[in-house]
């Protein structure tokens, strides 16, 4: 299970998730109800022949991750990026939720 960070900002929410030695044709994201679904599947081989022996290994794993949208977000405008083993994406908010929320001032006794 690849690790996510999500942090937010005041016009999004941003996803970085952790895929060492995975490209971008390797990971799909789609959005399903309310839930966005990041998987993918690595696969790796490696062969080495030198003269008295030869060593090949071989390594596989698929993984998917389904995280719920956060509220306010609008699914039409997920975009996705990957660079060096991290896939971020950004999840823009809806600007009528942005434009609701307001600061609440807490007394003291």
């Amino acid at each position: 299970m690849p690790a996510v960070d999500v942090t937010e900002t005041d016009k999004a929410y941003k996803l970085s998730v952790e895929v060492p030695g995975m490209a971008a044709s390797d990971i799909q994201v789609e959005v399903d109800d309310n839930m966005i679904v990041i998987s993918g599947e690595k696969r790796e081989e490696r062969e080495e022949q030198e003269k008295d022996f030869a060593y090949s290994e071989r390594s596989y794993g698929a993984f998917e991750r389904r995280l719920e949208l956060p509220p306010g977000s609008d699914p039409q405008k997920i975009k996705a990026k990957m660079c060096n083993g991290v896939l971020q994406l950004t999840l823009a908010k809806n600007q009528k939720t942005v434009a609701n929320k307001r600061k609440i001032e807490v007394e003291g006794a």
